[in-house]
């Protein structure tokens, strides 16, 4: 993978526009490397009049190199300004937030033990913790940007075969050596170890930590290839099942059999429809809509689009393994075999594992879905009675 992708894979997608423009800027460099080239004949003529011309050569060189310099830089400048101008803005929207949290803060040190409740301590932790999480991705706006601007110009300068300053200058000056943020994070991180927290270090860390709730998207694209490539496995092998080996007399099927198979085809649908609602995540985020909001899921910890799709794929293998084997016992048990187990055991089975799954109540095996998925039912089951939400619709659909 390329700095680029790496880069733009990296940016925070709601800001992504005032992100340095790193593919233009490249674009620049790029088109600067090939007005550079020659052909093998310009070079030999360009060495046997370098004697008479040097002088003449070495002048035009240099009005090239301003040429191409002042685009370069213009562009760069305007970049630059741009993150600084994002940067500073959002650092005074923290600020101001920050002196209202701490004016929260101080009022609940001062009635701490008499009127405040459990509960407007957790509230005002939460706050806190968002406002962390705020501080740590504008910090991490400013690394990317650093890192894109250092990246671009060595690129400029391996392209020109020049040395510059430009790095060292834009680097030493501005958002570069603004370390206020980092101070904020601190300043958090060690009031949350204070009363009425009294959260030990390690604690802290972990739970502002912004990336231990997300699988890693290289993991999440590797893994929903493997499973796409099953699913179309299994696919294959239940219609090869169902049309050479199951039972299409009904004279010779065993009680209920069809019954049984009705059931794989309601959770197999349901599922399908799971599948949909990742596809068009996929379609949202393409749209920069914001489905987080809409669905109300918390943004962090937050599932995506392969985390989605991952989700309904691992279900979707889960439930054409337990098909390809009934179908299988199924065609065994109508020609007299035995030694298989029966057909009803198959979805049975199937479904006490989905179940189970659904209900696991530790944070593993795509819990956060698992939890969006479970409140969402519940509100729709209880909708003559209680409140039902927008989200609710997909659901209940």
């Amino acid at each position: 993978m390329t700095f680029g992708q790496t880069y733009r894979a990296l940016t925070v997608k709601e800001w992504r526009d005032d992100f340095l423009d790193y593919e233009r800027l490249r674009s620049i460099v790029f088109a600067m490397r090939g007005k550079q080239k020659k052909s093998i004949l310009s070079k030999l003529f360009v060495r046997s009049q370098a004697s008479a011309r040097s002088k003449q050569k070495k002048q035009d060189g240099i009005d090239a190199y301003k040429h191409r310099d002042d685009q370069f830089v213009k562009s760069l400048t305007s970049e630059v300004e741009k993150v600084q101008n994002f940067f500073d803005k959002k650092k005074e929207e923290l600020l101001a937030r920050q002196v209202v949290l701490e004016e929260q803060q101080s009022v609940l040190e001062q009635t701490y033990g008499k009127s405040t409740t459990i509960g407007q301590v957790k509230m005002l932790q939460k706050a806190w913790e968002e406002h962390y999480k705020s501080l740590k991705l504008l910090d991490h706006y400013r690394t990317l940007n650093i890192t894109a601007i250092v990246r671009v110009i060595h690129k400029y300068e391996s392209t020109e075969k020049i040395n510059t300053d430009y790095a060292q200058r834009i680097t030493e000056h501005g958002f570069c050596t603004n370390d206020s943020i980092k101070e904020m994070m601190k300043s958090v991180e060690a009031l949350l170890q204070e009363e009425p927290y009294d959260l030990k270090a390690d604690q802290v860390k972990n739970m502002l930590n912004l990336e231990k709730h997300t699988l890693h998207r290289t993991k999440q694209v590797y893994s929903s290839g493997v499973l796409s490539g099953l699913s179309f496995l299994l696919i294959t092998i239940c219609l090869f099942l169902y049309f050479t080996h199951y039972p299409q007399d009904p004279a010779h099927k065993a009680p209920y059999t069809d019954q049984m198979l009705d059931l794989y085809k309601i959770l197999i649908f349901t599922i399908f429809l799971l599948f949909l609602v990742s596809l068009n995540i996929f379609i949202w985020i393409k749209a920069n809509i914001n489905y987080q909001f809409i669905l109300k899921i918390e943004p962090r910890p937050y599932f995506g689009k392969w985390y989605c799709l991952c989700f309904s794929l691992s279900m979707f293998v889960t439930a054409m393994m337990s098909l390809s084997f009934f179908l299988l016992c199924a065609g065994y048990e109508s020609r007299g075999f035995e030694g298989f187990s029966p057909t009803w055991v198959h979805p049975l089975v199937l479904y006490i594992i989905i179940l189970a799954w659904m209900l696991f109540p530790f944070r593993f095996f795509f819990a956060h879905i698992r939890f969006w998925i479970l409140g969402s039912l519940w509100r729709c089951i209880c909708a003559p009675f209680a409140k039902v939400q927008f989200q609710d619709i997909f659901m209940g659909t």
